[in-house]
């Protein structure tokens, strides 16, 4: 598993999910998915998983990873967020030869916004 820690997941609304309690290791990607995909983070039940007409779920979703506080961590770890369809996947990658800070990371459905 490239997440390290136990990740805490916390619904913040119908369209936005946290994740907190965990870090990418070094040199590698941690997938987020739907519930059901074997990712090493899966999303709640009811996070939507269908796209407006015209539109993949790449464009409407909307991922932030961000360090939380950690004092002494390493905030100067550089991460990238790939996403993927067929299976719907993100991957927050981590390409710094260090583990990253705890992660807060934030998945938002844009289409409320976009609509």
């Amino acid at each position: 598993m490239a997440f390290t820690g136990t990740p805490t997941i916390t619904r913040l609304g119908r369209l936005l999910t946290r994740i907190t309690g965990v870090s990418v290791a070094h040199g590698v990607s941690g997938p987020i998915g739907f519930a059901g995909s074997g990712a090493d983070i899966e999303l709640p039940d009811d996070f939507p998983q269908l796209p407006p007409h015209g539109l993949t779920l790449s464009d409407v979703v909307l991922v932030l990873p961000q360090f939380g506080h950690h004092p002494g961590g390493n905030e100067a770890t550089h991460l990238h967020v790939i996403k993927t369809e067929s299976p719907f996947t993100v991957e927050v990658m981590n390409d710094s030869g260090h583990a990253s800070s705890p992660l807060e990371i934030y998945v938002q459905y844009l289409h409320s916004i976009i609509r």
